[in-house]
């Protein structure tokens, strides 16, 4: 009877698991500058040169998360006051839960990269998004 209850808490416990991180998942919104389909990914010397020029983005930490140096690197900024972290990845620039101070920033980078902004639900920002009449 008591490794009954014990196994049926620990299975408790699992589910619970699970579901916390499936939710905690769900809740996660991505937004990603990328180039338009049919065109060359951002090339990661274009990323490292537009964060030299940007002197409204002061980064405060970065590194490889690849010890091949393969490209993907996480890079944490600073802009207005807000924190957030923009993963460079195969050619495209990440941000999770973007603020919509953030988000407009990317939106500026994009148009220096010749690039898009688009979130994980397939949406293309345009200037109607941010610049409104």
């Amino acid at each position: 009877m008591k490794n009954a209850l014990v196994i049926i808490c620990f299975s408790l416990f699992a589910i619970q698991t699970s579901f916390a991180q499936k939710n905690n998942q769900e809740n996660t919104y991505e937004v990603f500058i990328t180039k338009p389909e049919g065109e060359k990914a951002i090339a990661i010397e274009d990323w490292a040169s537009y964060i030299q020029m940007d002197s409204s983005l002061r980064s405060f930490e970065s590194k490889n998360k690849n010890a091949d140096d393969s490209g993907t690197s996480l890079t944490h900024y600073s802009y207005n006051n807000s924190k957030f972290t923009l993963e460079f990845n195969n050619g495209f620039i990440r941000a999770k839960n973007p603020s919509k101070e953030v988000l407009l920033k990317m939106y500026q980078v994009s148009k220096r990269l010749n690039a898009e902004v688009k979130d994980s639900n397939g949406k293309v920002f345009t200037d109607d998004d941010f610049y409104k009449n």
